[in-house]
């Protein structure tokens, strides 16, 4: 009875140990994503400052604003894209 109670405990650290792991491989994983999309966010942010910067006049600034909204609106979307594939793919990791 020992032996069994010995064994599941085992197991148990063995199991919990692996998880731990795994954890950790994904909080590096999401933090290198988010990481990925903050530089993209500041490259159209930084796109949008010299367009403004370089605008001569109002119609020129009202394109600027405009692309800087099309920007922002794309890259909502590919987070969106990117958040749908992170939680299919944990969902799929905690089943198996």
């Amino acid at each position: 009875m020992k032996l069994v109670f010995a064994l599941i405990l085992c197991l148990g650290t063995l199991t919990a140990f692996a998880q731990e792991k795994k954890g950790a491989e994904n909080f590096e994983e999401r933090k290198a994503k988010l990481s990925g999309h903050l530089d993209e966010r500041i490259a159209a942010l930084q796109k949008a400052k010299s367009c403004i910067s370089s605008a001569k006049d109002d119609e020129t600034l009202k394109v600027c604003k405009e692309e800087m909204r099309e920007a922002h609106k794309e890259l909502r979307h590919q987070m969106k894209e990117k958040m749908q594939k992170l939680k299919k793919q944990m969902k799929q990791n905690k089943e198996s």
